[in-house]
């Protein structure tokens, strides 16, 4: 994992099962086991198993990093793909944003 220092906007995608195969996930958060408190963390790694519904995966969390993007690169692009929401010390996982979660992102961001 490794701090950052910029800050910035993503956009989202609803990305097929081969897609995010295809491709290295990443997330960033804020998490409540490193110093100093308070700072932007990375770390980056391929998608384990996914379903309609999450992505699996062994990227290094922390508590706290709920709510987190969880994004991949496309066409040279950053867009989130999930939502990171807990896990384990053998897997981690976070909602996929698939066709329902992607209409209902688009319906809230037309709502500001």
């Amino acid at each position: 994992m490794q701090q950052l220092g910029r800050a910035g906007f993503l956009g989202f995608s609803n990305l097929s099962d081969q897609d995010l195969q295809a491709g290295v996930l990443n997330l960033a958060g804020y998490p409540d086991d490193k110093l100093p408190l308070g700072s932007l963390w990375i770390d980056s790694g391929p998608v384990t198993p996914l379903n309609r519904e999450f992505l699996h995966y062994r990227i290094d969390t922390g508590d706290s990093q709920s709510g987190s993007p969880i994004w991949r690169k496309v066409d040279d692009q950053r867009r989130v793909v999930g939502i990171h929401t807990g896990g384990s010390p053998q897997v981690n996982r976070g909602v996929r944003i698939n066709s329902e979660v992607f209409a209902r992102l688009l319906a809230w961001r037309q709502e500001e």
